[in-house]
C-alpha cells in the first residue's frame, strides 16, 4: 500500500491453498488493526473510513471469511478456525502483534483471535457484537434457524441483484452506492456464507471469551434490538477484565463511533 493510499482489494494465498481477500486502508505506517467485519459485510470499506484513520495514525486490514466476497469457502468452518487464518494474514503483513475490532457479527471472531492468539493481539474492541447461544436474551431481527435464515439470506440475494429498493426498504437502511456495492459483493458468491455465518455466530463459542487476556473495551447501543444490551453486559461480565461503553438511545448502528474506537485501539497497549 503506497502511502496515504487505501488498497481496497487485496489477497493472500492460506497454507490449504485458500485465497483469503481484505482491504488495508489508512495510515500503513500506523498502529495496525484487524478488523473482524459484521455480517454480511465484504471487504468494502466506506469512503469516509480511510481517511479517518489515516488521520488517527491506524492502518485497519480487514479480511473477509470464508465464503464472502473474494475469499474462499471453508466447508464445515467454526468459528475458532478464524484464528489461524488471522494469523497466516498476520504473518504474511509481518504484523507480529495487533489490535482486534470485532464488529456485530465480527464480534464472535474478534474473541477467537484474541483467546487463540493471545501473544499477538494488543487489545481487543467489540462494537455491537454478536452474543454466543449461551446468553440469557437475545434480539429478534435475525432469523436463529437455518430454514429462516436460508430464505432470508435467498431473499437479500435476490434483492440486491434484482431491486435494491425492496432491500433496503426491508432492512431498513437508506440506500447508498457504498452501502449496495458493499453488500452486494458480500454476495458474491450467492447466500451461503451469511447462513453459515449467522449459524456460527449463535453457536456457543462462550469458553473462548474467559481465555481473552488482552484489555477489552466494548461499545453497545442502548436500544439495540438486533443484540440486546443485556446479552452483551452477560458476555461481558465473562471477558476477564472488560469494559462495556454503552451509546445512550443509539440502536444496532453506531458507525458514529469509529474515531474513539479507532483511538482507543491506536492506544492500548497489553496489561
Amino acid at each position: 500500500m503506497a502511502s496515504g493510499e487505501a488498497n481496497e482489494t487485496a489477497r493472500v494465498v492460506l497454507g490449504d491453498s485458500r485465497v483469503l481477500a481484505y482491504s488495508d486502508i489508512g495510515d500503513p505506517d500506523g498502529v495496525p488493526v484487524l478488523s473482524c467485519l459484521g455480517t454480511p459485510h465484504s471487504r468494502i470499506p466506506h469512503p469516509d473510513d480511510h481517511e479517518v484513520a489515516l488521520a488517527l495514525g491506524v492502518r485497519v486490514i480487514a479480511p473477509e471469511r470464508p465464503g464472502f466476497g473474494l475469499s474462499d469457502p471453508l466447508p464445515g468452518r467454526a468459528v475458532v478456525d478464524w484464528a489461524d487464518d488471522a494469523r497466516q494474514l498476520l504473518d504474511a503483513l509481518d504484523l507480529p502483534a495487533v489490535a482486534v475490532l470485532g464488529s456485530s457479527g465480527g464480534g464472535p471472531y474478534a474473541v477467537a483471535t484474541a483467546a487463540t492468539l493471545p501473544d499477538r493481539v494488543a487489545g481487543l474492541a467489540l462494537v455491537a457484537s454478536g452474543v454466543p447461544s449461551t446468553a440469557p436474551v437475545h434480539g429478534d431481527v435475525v432469523p436463529l434457524d437455518e430454514e429462516g435464515l436460508v430464505a432470508r439470506g435467498r431473499q437479500f440475494e435476490q434483492w440486491l441483484r434484482d431491486d435494491p429498493d425492496a432491500f433496503f426498504a426491508a432492512v431498513g437502511i437508506t440506500r447508498s452506492d457504498w452501502w449496495l456495492r458493499m453488500l452486494a459483493e458480500a454476495f458474491r458468491q450467492g447466500h451461503a456464507a451469511y447462513v453459515e455465518d449467522h449459524l456460527l455466530n449463535h453457536s456457543d463459542w462462550s469458553p473462548a471469551l474467559g481465555r481473552v487476556a488482552a484489555p477489552t473495551r466494548i461499545w453497545h447501543g442502548e436500544l439495540d434490538d438486533n443484540i440486546p444490551l443485556a446479552a452483551v453486559t452477560w458476555m461481558a461480565q465473562r471477558i476477564p477484565g472488560a469494559t462495556v461503553t454503552v451509546i445512550p438511545e443509539a440502536g444496532h448502528d453506531i458507525a458514529a463511533q469509529w474515531p474513539d474506537v479507532l483511538t482507543w485501539l491506536r492506544d492500548v497497549r497489553p496489561t
